[in-house]
C-alpha cells in the first residue's frame, strides 16, 4: 500500500463520521439558527426565536461550530495534500495551521463545551468516533507533515 492510498484511507477511517453525519446535518440546520438569530436581535417573539429566557449564545453556538467545523475540514484537506505529496510547494503554511487549529476548537467547544451532544465521560463509542478518531487523524496528519507545515528538520538528517 502506497503513502497516499494509507493516508487516504487512515482520512476516510478519522474524519468520515464527522464529515458524513455532523456537517450535512449542520448546512441543512445553518438556515433555521440564522433565522433564530435574527430573530432574537430584533426582539420579535415570534417565529424560530429561542424564547427570552434563553441567551443569545444559544443562536450563535451552533453557528459558530458549523463555520469552524468546515474551517477545519478544509485545512485538514490541506494537511492530506501535503502528505500525499511532500515534494510540492506548501503556500499558505499559516493559514493551514490556523485552519486545522479552527478545526480543533470546533471538536472541543462542540463536543465538550456546554451543551454539547457527546460527552467522553457517558458514552465510549460516540466519544470514540466523534472525540477520539478527529483528534488521533489530526496529529497523526500534522506529524507527517512537520516538516513541510511547520518547517522542522527530519531527526535522520
Amino acid at each position: 500500500m502506497n503513502l497516499r492510498t494509507r493516508n487516504n484511507l487512515i482520512a476516510i477511517f478519522c474524519f468520515g463520521p464527522i464529515a458524513v453525519t455532523l456537517l450535512p446535518w449542520g448546512v441543512l440546520l445553518l438556515p433555521i439558527w440564522i433565522v433564530g438569530l435574527v430573530n432574537d436581535l430584533s426582539g420579535n417573539p415570534m417565529g424560530v426565536g429561542y424564547g427570552p429566557e434563553e441567551t443569545i449564545w444559544v443562536s450563535i453556538y451552533p453557528i459558530a461550530c458549523l463555520l469552524l467545523g468546515i474551517a477545519g475540514l478544509v485545512g485538514l484537506f490541506r494537511v492530506l495534500s501535503i502528505a500525499n505529496a511532500p515534494d510540492s510547494p506548501v503556500r499558505g503554511r499559516r493559514l493551514t495551521q490556523v485552519l486545522v487549529t479552527c478545526g480543533v476548537v470546533s471538536v472541543v467547544i462542540f463536543n465538550g463545551g456546554g451543551g454539547g451532544i457527546i460527552s467522553p465521560f457517558e458514552a465510549a463509542v460516540p466519544a470514540m468516533i466523534y472525540w477520539v478518531l478527529p483528534l488521533v487523524g489530526t496529529v497523526y496528519f500534522l506529524f507527517v507533515a512537520r516538516r513541510r507545515l511547520f518547517g522542522f528538520a527530519d531527526a535522520t538528517n
